[in-house]
């Protein structure tokens, strides 16, 4: 986590406490998902809009 949350910051500037509270509520693997997914999006929409599919699919499968 100490290490995801600068370079998101670095990247979309400065985090939501929203977007921050959501990713600290991702569990490790997605985090790891996360780590790789960064290299390809390209805007704050689309960091939320990929946690918005991480949530739904956690939701889905219980």
């Amino acid at each position: 986590m100490t290490l995801v949350l600068p370079k998101l910051d670095y990247k979309f500037g400065e985090l939501s406490p929203e977007v921050i509270a959501r990713i600290q509520s991702l569990a490790f693997n997605q985090i790891e998902a996360l780590c790789k997914a960064l290299l390809e999006l390209d805007r704050i929409d689309d960091l939320v809009a990929w946690i918005a599919c991480l949530e739904n699919s956690r939701i889905s499968t219980g």
